[in-house]
């Protein structure tokens, strides 16, 4: 077990001394973040509107953060970590 912590800590070395752990953080990072936003701009739309026209709050039902925000999120962060 012991070797295996000398090769992970040999290996992250490594990937952090060459500049491509930083580009692929970076390219993550910006990815993730612009998802967010859209998802969490929509919820923010969807919301307002369902607060000024009922038939939106019943086209919608009960709207809350895990089902509009958190869950597409995590879907789209997956296939994210899939693809990089």
């Amino acid at each position: 077990m012991r070797n295996f912590f000398y090769i992970f800590a040999k290996e992250t070395r490594s990937y952090f001394n060459s500049p491509v752990a930083f580009v692929v953080i970076t390219i993550f990072s910006v990815l993730i973040g612009y998802y967010f936003y859209n998802i969490f701009a929509t919820f923010s739309t969807v919301s307002f509107q369902a607060q000024t026209d009922p038939n939106v709050a019943a086209q919608y039902g009960a709207l809350n953060v895990t089902e509009f925000v958190i869950r597409p999120f995590f879907g789209i962060a997956s296939v994210v970590m899939l693809i990089m």
